[in-house]
């Protein structure tokens, strides 16, 4: 049984795996030469240390300020993040989403119990949690002895930390997951958890009361100090509650019918909502996730330009020469090369919503949904071309948003000419690299909708050109050839606005080849 629901989900699950391995092993490497010498260093980290808005996001900063204790404080934080993200979407997809589409009750017919179908999804959950532990150690531990207080002990605590965190996060949406009768509502609940989590945490830290954080599973790292103290003891109460959560998932799996959850959501009869054609289905369809996607990365741009501040001075008085953020941000104004670099960051999460969108026209395809909307005298490409419409007017309305929102709070904490104009212009002239992933998405779906994984191919190849080509000394040529550095104060060589036409130029090539293959076959060939 385990087998089989890690072979259902594996693609995704090691396409996850392999990008927190290797975002470990790219940024490790630039934390040994960030600063200038050992006092800019000393300097900026002691700014940091009283800096409530850095202490909020990643807490409290060893007295040491080794590369490794900064990379373990300051990455290890949206390690933990991307694991608890992790946890959240394969959890629900083991539970409730299992139940939803009819493969629990599938799997039942073959003999087996509910118990049976929870204990292996625990199983996947463990060797999940256990292959991400593996990989950040894997990928932390290759640089001992190469980067100042990396040791192989330190890499061994770290990866504990975030298969725990995996864990831990893993089994309480799980739990969740049973008591609620929708995957949307899993997820949120298991997204709130996780918000709630880190607002312990933060709380624990800038109010140093470190007696929270034993009650909140994004603490881990703050408790367990990998390449400071390594205290893994630290970590056995977190183990005990995992194997609590895995007691009481088991119950759950066993208390409840198919189809069935103790906790019943009122259903909610609104205004129908008319529907004139294949734009407005897709609207009423994913309305839910543009719009809470769009918030969260708005709320996101706001706290990321909110943290710029340290950066900005650092760099101003010369703290900061190299490592990755010095990469980001020299040979060009420290604000400017900031705001550009936050634009990317918040272009690339867009454009990774906007190939969830438009693969979803694939899904469809097998699904189904295109063979109705066919029926109704709709053209062949209506569908797909709904999905770009949609993408392409929610990431452009999320970009315009988030830099609006950036300008608002980098103009009252950042000083400096035109802050407020930086900070919107690097965000909204990032949308010709967003269409042109759409439109390569949308060629893709079209080319091969059973391949669409593929699509993410582009995404991940534009996004790792662009924030880590100067620091793995890729030739500028081929950093060019990323559509995410092209903004007016971008990492690319090619930063005027006829680099942002050829783009949109190719979008719109990609698009048009979209819709004649797409009217070359069948649907779901």
């Amino acid at each position: 049984m385990a087998c089989l629901l890690w072979r259902r989900h594996r693609t995704w699950t090691v396409a996850w795996l392999l990008v927190t391995g290797g975002l470990a092993a790219a940024a490790l490497p630039g934390y040994a030469s960030t600063y200038a010498d050992a006092d800019a260093a000393r300097e900026a980290l002691a700014q940091v240390r009283h800096d409530p808005a850095t202490l909020f996001l990643y807490g409290q900063l060893g007295q040491a300020g080794t590369p490794a204790q900064v990379f373990a404080w300051e990455l290890g934080t949206f390690l933990t993040m991307i694991a608890a993200v992790m946890a959240i979407l394969l959890a629900v997809r083991l539970t409730r989403a299992l139940d939803e589409d009819g493969s629990l009750e599938l799997l039942l017919s073959t003999g087996h119990q509910r118990r049976d179908v929870a204990r292996a999804a625990m199983v996947v959950l463990v060797g999940v949690g256990v292959g991400l532990g593996v990989a950040c150690f894997a990928a932390t531990a290759a640089y001992a002895g190469r980067v100042d207080g990396v040791d192989v002990v330190g890499a061994a605590v770290l990866g504990l930390v975030v298969a725990l965190t995996f864990l831990l996060v893993g089994l309480l949406t799980g739990v969740l997951a049973l008591l609620l009768p929708t995957t949307w509502s899993a997820r949120a609940a298991g997204g709130l958890a996780v918000a709630v989590a880190v607002g312990v945490r933060a709380v624990a830290d800038v109010e140093h009361a470190p007696a929270l954080q034993w009650v909140a599973p994004m603490s881990l790292r703050a408790l367990a100090q990998p390449f400071d103290g390594d205290r893994v003891l630290s970590l056995l109460p977190a183990a005990v509650e995992a194997a609590v959560l895995g007691w009481l998932l088991l119950r759950l799996a066993t208390s409840t019918e198919v189809g069935a959850s103790l906790v019943r959501l009122p259903q909610r009869t609104g205004a129908r909502l008319p529907i004139t054609d294949v734009t407005g289905l897709v609207r009423r369809l994913d309305r839910r996730r543009l719009i809470w996607s769009g918030l969260l990365i708005t709320a996101g741009a706001a706290m990321f330009t909110g943290l710029g501040s340290g950066a900005i001075a650092n760099m101003r008085s010369g703290r900061i020469d190299g490592g990755f953020l010095g990469a980001q941000l020299s040979g060009r104004d420290p604000a400017a090369a900031y705001f550009a670099f936050e634009g990317t960051v918040t272009a690339l999460v867009v454009a990774a919503v906007c190939v969830t969108v438009v693969v979803q026209a694939a899904a469809d395809e097998r699904a189904g949904l295109a063979e109705h909307v066919r029926a109704t005298g709709a053209a062949h490409s209506a569908l797909l071309r709904a999905y770009v419409v949609a993408a392409s007017v929610a990431s452009l309305v999320t970009l315009a948003l988030s830099g609006t929102v950036s300008a608002m709070v980098g103009r009252g904490l950042i000083g400096g000419p035109h802050v407020a104009r930086d900070a919107f212009s690097q965000s909204i002239e990032q949308w010709p690299a967003v269409a042109l992933v759409i439109g390569l998405t949308a060629l893709v779906v079209a080319a091969a909708p059973r391949a669409a994984w593929s699509a993410w191919l582009p995404l991940l190849a534009g996004g790792g050109l662009t924030l880590l080509g100067k620091q793995l000394q890729v030739p500028p040529r081929v950093i060019d050839l990323s559509m995410f550095g092209h903004t007016s104060a971008g990492v690319a060589s090619s930063t005027r606005p006829t680099a942002q036409l050829m783009l949109l130029a190719l979008a719109t090539v990609a698009l048009t080849g979209a819709l004649i293959l797409l009217r070359r076959r069948d649907l779901a060939a």
